[in-house]
């Protein structure tokens, strides 16, 4: 998990319950879609025979 990501989860559940809000693990959870654009990005896929 990115470090960015997971400080805006951090941040969302810390205003959830700042608001006086619980929060709570629901199967909606992770409804919220963290999304970063990126311009002139290349994705490599690897496998590494013998690796895992």
């Amino acid at each position: 998990l990115p470090d960015f990501v997971a400080k805006e989860m951090i941040r969302d559940i810390a205003r959830e319950t700042a608001s006086g809000g619980t929060f709570s693990f629901t199967p909606n959870q992770f409804h919220r879609i963290y999304l970063h654009r990126y311009e002139n990005v290349s994705i490599l896929f690897a496998d590494i025979k013998g690796f895992t």
